[in-house]
């Protein structure tokens, strides 16, 4: 959820000529959340082809999946070495604090919408 209007002059002077992530925790000093990203699209574009082939060669070294994080992020994290975006990009609704300038409200699990069906007696879709 888009809590303030942001522009690209936001993101500071460390724009990413690859890939940014945000943190995953309030405290995490590595990029492990892709649910907020900032990509540099033409790039992504022109690797590619060389993107797909690491994916394989991980894949095929010793038979399974081995990122230094989970599911489509251990990809992008472990071929682009993403930058990092400020906390105030992907706030957590658990958080303990809230940045004054949060620019983001990131929800995982259940979204909003999807807490107000249930209580109104839909049921949910299974994973």
């Amino acid at each position: 959820v888009v809590h303030k209007p942001f522009s690209m002059a936001d993101f500071t002077s460390r724009i990413t000529g690859t890939i940014a992530f945000a943190i995953e925790g309030e405290t995490d000093m590595i990029p492990w959340n892709a649910g907020v990203a900032l990509m540099n699209v033409p790039h992504l574009r022109e690797t590619k082809k060389t993107f797909f082939r690491y994916i394989r060669r991980v894949m095929y070294s010793n038979g399974k999946l081995e990122f230094p994080s989970v599911a489509d992020q251990g990809a992008y994290i472990g071929f682009y070495r993403p930058h990092m975006l400020q906390t105030k990009f992907n706030v957590k609704p658990y958080y303990n604090h809230y940045d004054k300038d949060m620019k983001i409200l990131h929800f995982q699990g259940p979204k909003p919408y999807e807490i107000l069906e249930y209580l109104a007696g839909k049921q949910p879709t299974p994973l």
